[in-house]
């Protein structure tokens, strides 16, 4: 018998630069963890029509319980826009994720949880 996948609602986490947020459960390695604003001053963002995703981490010793994300405003920067930088960690065994970067105050985060299902 074959398994099936079942999503549940995003969750919506806002966590400030330089901040982790714990969970307080373990996360499933297939969760899609999504960023969906970066919230660099009052009421100025940058928001994304396609939503950011963490991906596994390249180690691959840690492949398994570790997601990061990476972002830069680099064509913004070129316009003349003050430089934002963001970086993430999520330890999935653990249920932490750690936001730090620099230009921005908070990010919009989007969890995903996905779980397998095997029939009866």
């Amino acid at each position: 018998m074959s398994e099936t996948t079942v999503n549940f609602p995003a969750n919506v986490i806002t966590i400030k630069n330089g901040n982790t947020h714990e969970l307080g459960r373990e996360l499933h390695k297939n969760i899609k963890l999504e960023i969906a604003e970066v919230h660099v001053a009052e009421g100025e963002g940058i928001f994304f029509s396609t939503p950011r995703k963490f991906v596994p981490s390249f180690d691959l010793s840690k492949v398994d319980n570790e997601q990061i994300f990476a972002y830069a405003n680099t064509d913004e920067r070129i316009e003349g826009h003050d430089s934002v930088s963001v970086r993430g960690k999520a330890l999935l065994k653990e249920g932490k994720i750690t936001i730090e970067g620099d230009g921005f105050d908070f990010i919009v985060l989007h969890l995903h949880e996905q779980d397998p299902v095997k029939p009866e």
